[in-house]
């Protein structure tokens, strides 16, 4: 009978451990390509049959293998990333299927040409620094070409919260912001009036219900708090909290949390790095769309990580993403100091010219 227990049995003992040459220290994996590469340029040294070339093409092999253990990505070995190379330029299939991408309803997803952007007038750049405003990607454009995305911060009441769970806030957002947070992060509060029209409209569904009309005190208690309310709650304001991120332009060339490539590793070396550093240091050219969809991308992905890392992890917090228009109507209210009933947001803006043109045809007299 076995010793180990059930738990000890289900462990991967296997998966993810590094194998190691006791003497050499050196990862199993990374040792066949040493080995390896001075084999081959001393086979192919015999192949010729020139006595000369043994010592060059094994020492030029050894260099070889000693420069690809280098180059290695760290997270790999030596082995299996020269086996994925092979996988990825001689065993990939020649021909792909490529499906229509879809979102939730069943329609084609937007692409980056039907993003079409509403410009604000000059006066209204010059006064808010907003260039342009992108329907359907969730962001603003600012002058200086930064995009800007912002998640509406719903928390949950603190009131009667004891030591313990303020502890337990600032313990979640101290950890957010010393291993999540590598990106400027904006805080923007205001006050509305608090929605009476919709309190009183809940009430009002209430009152239908059949648990409500078969107790008669009860439908009275409500009758008189919808009576009574309204007017209680006059000019009584609600605190409403926004989180906003940012993304410059020049973000998009230089990801800092993306690994190295191994030309890059290699540019470290003291000779070889001479050589080949005129070919990692071109700067990827790429066009105001492409520029455009990575700062989407990077917006999208700031806020999921607000959602994901800050606010799902507060226990009673919701956040919901802003869509570009209430964005701008947001940022309309901030300058303008008041605050304006829009009703639905997405109809708010006006989609069709102002004026008009039409032909005129001469009657006759």
């Amino acid at each position: 009978m076995s010793q180990e227990t059930p738990a000890e049995r289900r462990l991967l003992k296997t998966l993810g451990e590094a194998v190691r040459i006791p003497i050499l220290n050196i990862e199993e994996g990374d040792l066949y390509p040493l080995v390896g590469f001075p084999i081959v340029g001393v086979f192919i040294a015999g192949l010729t049959g020139i006595d000369s070339l043994l010592w060059p093409l094994g020492l030029g092999g050894l260099c070889c293998g000693l420069l690809t253990v280098y180059a290695t990505p760290s997270h790999r070995t030596t082995t299996a990333w020269l086996g994925d190379l092979v996988h990825y330029y001689l065993g990939r299939p020649s021909l792909t299927t490529a499906y229509a991408d879809t979102d939730a309803t069943g329609r084609d997803a937007q692409t980056l040409g039907d993003y079409n952007p509403f410009v604000p007038a000059e006066e209204t750049q010059d006064l808010t620094n907003i260039a342009a405003a992108w329907p359907g990607a969730g962001a603003l454009e600012r002058s200086d070409g930064t995009m800007v995305g912002m998640v509406e911060l719903n928390p949950s009441n603190m009131d009667f919260a004891m030591s313990g769970d303020w502890a337990q806030r600032q313990h979640v957002a101290e950890t957010f912001a010393n291993n999540e947070l590598d990106f400027p992060l904006v805080l923007h509060a205001t006050t509305r009036p608090f929605p009476v029209d919709r309190l009183i409209d809940r009430i009002d569904d209430r009152l239908t219900d059949e648990d409500v009309a078969e107790s008669p005190a009860f439908e009275r208690l409500l009758s008189e708090y919808r009576d009574t309310r309204p007017e209680e709650m006059a000019g009584t304001q609600e605190i409403c909290y926004y989180l906003g991120v940012e993304v410059d332009p020049f973000e998009v060339y230089s990801d800092l949390n993306e690994e190295e490539t191994p030309l890059q590793r290699l540019t470290a070396l003291p000779l070889v790095g001479v050589l080949l550093t005129p070919f990692v240091t071109r700067r990827e050219k790429l066009t105001e769309a492409e520029v455009r969809a990575r700062l989407f991308d990077a917006v999208d992905t700031r806020c999921r990580t607000l959602e994901t890392e800050l606010i799902g992890k507060q226990r009673g917090w919701a956040a919901r993403r802003l869509s570009t228009t209430e964005q701008f109507l947001l940022s309309v209210e901030f300058w303008n100091g008041a605050v304006h009933e829009y009703g639905d947001p997405e109809a708010s803006l006006r989609t069709a010219p102002a004026l008009g043109h039409s032909q005129r045809e001469d009657a006759d007299g």
